[in-house]
C-alpha cells in the first residue's frame, strides 16, 4: 500500500484527492483484546460476545505512519475522516471459517475463544455469527 500511496501523491495535481478506506486499529491496543475485532453470536433477541479475532496489522500501521509523515511534511492535507463499525454476518461456523481463511489476513482466534464460539452456537442454534470490524475512511488532498 505504501508504494501505491507514494505513486498517487506523485501523479496527482494540486487539489487531487486520495480516499483511504481500511481497517482502523489503534497501535497502542495491539496486544489488548479490546483492540481486536469482536465476534458475537446474534439473533433478533440480542447478542452474546463469544470471541475476538486477531489479525496481522503491521501493513496497516506502516500505512498510518507513512500517511502521518506525508501530512507532517505537507505532501498531503487531511480533509475529512471518520471511524465506523463494519459488520460481517455468517449463518454458520463453516461459512465463517471459509471466509476467514480466504479473506482476512492471517486472522486467528485463541483455542479458548474458538471453544467459546462453538459452545455458544451449540447452546443457541438459531444464532448467526457477527464480526465487528472498526473501519476508517479518510480523504486527503494534495496541496
Amino acid at each position: 500500500m505504501g508504494h501505491a500511496l507514494r505513486e498517487s501523491v506523485r501523479v496527482l495535481k494540486s487539489g487531487g484527492r486520495i480516499v483511504d478506506l481500511r481497517p482502523h486499529f489503534v497501535k497502542a491496543e495491539r496486544s489488548l483484546r479490546a483492540g481486536r475485532e469482536q465476534v458475537y453470536c446474534v439473533d433478533e433477541e440480542g447478542q452474546i460476545h463469544a470471541a475476538t479475532l486477531k489479525r496481522d496489522l503491521d501493513g496497516f500501521w506502516f500505512t498510518d505512519r507513512l500517511i502521518g509523515e506525508m501530512v507532517s511534511t505537507g505532501c498531503l492535507r487531511k480533509e475529512a475522516g471518520i471511524v465506523f463499525p463494519f459488520n460481517s454476518y455468517f449463518h454458520d461456523l463453516e461459512a465463517f471459517d471459509r471466509f476467514k481463511s480466504i479473506r482476512w489476513d492471517n486472522a486467528s482466534m485463541t483455542a479458548t475463544d474458538r471453544r467459546n464460539l462453538v459452545r455458544t452456537l451449540r447452546r443457541n442454534p438459531g444464532m448467526r455469527i457477527r464480526i465487528d470490524s472498526p473501519m476508517q475512511l479518510n480523504v486527503y488532498e494534495v496541496p
